[in-house]
């Protein structure tokens, strides 16, 4: 897919975005950053732990495709109005949301991997530590770079994870509303960990490995 939007000043860098993936891209344009997306017409789903004892983005799930194998590493490469890579632009102004804030990041949970080199280059490839889950599918995945996102819309990068409430502590809150869905065998995405549309022992063992749990260490 491709779109063009117009060109408004900023005092922020021009902005290429790659996503790396297993699946076939797509791609997005505008004046001010590019991107692929091999989860555009392929959605992809993240399972996390506010601990960050999820999945990396080479983790995730692809809808009914068994094991999560599916790879949505996210490369962020920074370009100054000269078209010059910037180096050394600290990691923890670029992060990741979503565009409803269904997504709950734990202080520091979703930042990019490192600096950028000297290429301008970083990736979001680790496990993210939050809580909460997308709106599936309305909610994908948004890059923040200092602030501003840099994509609209965003990747069909989803997440859940079992903390259900998103509170950023797994507790008995978050396994009264696993239960309340599992016995109802409502397929609710923010509970189906496993992700291929039934509620069963998968999910099961994913929420229970991830009960205790918060973004502090146990």
């Amino acid at each position: 897919m491709r779109c063009f939007t117009e060109h408004y000043p900023s005092i922020l860098p021009l902005i290429v975005v790659l996503v790396g993936l297993a699946a076939t891209a797509g791609a997005q344009w505008d004046p001010l950053h590019e991107a692929y997306s091999g989860a555009d017409g392929v959605p992809m789903s993240l399972f996390c732990r506010p601990d960050g004892g999820g999945n990396g983005f080479d983790e995730c799930y692809v809808f009914g495709q068994g094991h999560p194998d599916y790879d949505a590493t996210i490369t962020l490469i920074l370009y100054n109005w000269y078209y010059d890579p910037i180096p050394d632009y600290p990691a923890e102004d670029m992060w990741l949301e979503t565009e409803q804030g269904g997504m709950v990041a734990c202080a520091g949970g979703t930042i990019a991997d490192g600096d950028t080199d000297v290429n301008g280059m970083t990736t979001f490839s680790q496990p993210l530590r939050v809580g909460g889950q997308s709106n599936y599918p309305e909610e994908r995945m948004i890059v923040m770079v200092s602030g501003a996102p840099i994509l609209h819309p965003g990747f069909e990068i989803y997440v859940n994870s079992p903390d259900l409430d998103g509170d950023l502590v797994v507790d008995l809150v978050d396994a009264i509303l696993f239960a309340q869905d599992y016995f109802a065998q409502n397929s609710a995405y923010r509970s189906d960990f496993w992700w291929d549309g039934y509620l069963n022992l998968s999910d099961l063992v994913l929420m229970a490995q991830g009960y205790g749990t918060s973004c502090l260490p146990d």
